[in-house]
């Protein structure tokens, strides 16, 4: 899933936009995403991609991840296109932009912001106990990627897995996956005692404000938006 490599980048990279307000590349994401969702214009949504290409250009993002991340929506996307009637059709072409476009869109967020300051926008209108369970979902999921990969390595080594045996693969996997399970609830268990006991109230504090300054990544943003606003609205 490569979110450690998505937090480096969002973390230790540097950019215009990497500089940006956190709220301000919210709003970006969350309109881009509209016009994809509502726009009908084949035009407007490979506009949009466009955008993207030479924005994450800008960013100075990994081309070599974000095309593997977008492998998963291009995938998905190709294949309802086809069950719509026809991956060149209209319909299949924009449904593919679809896919492939709120992905980007996703995608740039995430790796050009520190995903706690995503999680601190969403505080603005979530209830604390919803961002607190997403914050501490997102930490764990690191601790139960390398315990798949590391059971995976010892059903491989003890003879567990053979790619010529499908039924006895999915019997070790099912049993893997059992063990992951209890291993995650466990895990749970032992997160919330830890917090507990250092003081835990139901609410994790806020570390560091976010800035009120505006960068030059805002204006850009902002600007976007308004111009793009216009030509939607007028063309």
């Amino acid at each position: 899933m490569h979110l450690a490599d998505i937090d480096y980048m969002a973390i230790h990279q540097q950019s215009l936009f990497h500089q940006a307000h956190p709220l301000i590349k919210s709003i970006f994401s969350f309109f881009i995403i509209g016009i994809f969702i509502f726009s009908s214009d084949l035009e407007k949504n490979l506009g949009l991609l466009i955008l993207l290409f030479f924005m994450s250009i800008g960013a100075r993002l990994s081309f070599a991840l974000l095309f593997h991340l977008l492998l998963y929506p291009l995938f998905f996307g190709t294949l309802f296109s086809f069950l719509m009637g026809g991956l060149w059709t209209q319909k299949g072409l924009l449904l593919l932009l679809r896919a492939v476009g709120v992905a980007w869109s996703f995608i740039f967020l995430l790796m050009t912001t520190p995903y706690t300051d995503v999680f601190r926008v969403f505080s603005f209108f979530m209830p604390s106990i919803l961002v607190d369970i997403f914050l501490l979902t997102y930490r764990s999921i690191f601790v139960l990627l390398d315990s798949i990969e590391n059971m995976f390595q010892v059903v491989r080594l003890r003879g567990g897995y053979d790619p010529w045996k499908i039924i006895k693969n999915a019997k070790n996997l099912s049993k893997m996956l059992g063990v992951i399970f209890l291993h995650a609830i466990e895990m749970s268990e032992r997160m919330y005692q830890i917090y507990e006991l250092r003081g835990y109230e139901g609410k994790l504090p806020k570390t560091q404000k976010i800035t009120q300054v505006v960068t030059k990544g805002d204006i850009v943003l902002i600007s976007i938006m308004f111009l793009y606003g216009i030509r939607v609205v007028i063309f």
